[in-house]
């Protein structure tokens, strides 16, 4: 289960339900998408190096943040979980 902020309600009954039934749950914490706008930067592939996360349910232009010699970067997204929802994740070793 990807643990996207925001749905940490709806994603916990899920997961109740599910273990309750003996099906097993994997919970997966989950890249945030950067806005393509006009604060964006890109490196000379085209590629994002820094922009604005993009949250939950935004409907614009989005992609993922690289680094700048190329390949993802996983270190962004700091502030995309709530303090709330990085302790539901650090008690479940997600």
């Amino acid at each position: 289960m990807m643990m996207l902020p925001t749905m940490f309600d709806e994603a916990t009954t899920a997961i109740k339900y599910l273990k309750a039934n003996d099906v097993p749950v994997v919970m997966r914490r989950i890249r945030p998408a950067y806005m393509k706008n006009e604060n964006a930067q890109y490196n000379d592939n085209g590629q994002l190096i820094e922009g604005e996360i993009s949250r939950p349910f935004y409907d614009g232009i989005v992609t993922l943040k690289m680094q700048p010699k190329g390949g993802p970067d996983y270190s962004g997204g700091l502030d995309y979980y709530s303090d709330e929802e990085k302790e539901y994740l650090k008690n479940n070793n997600v």
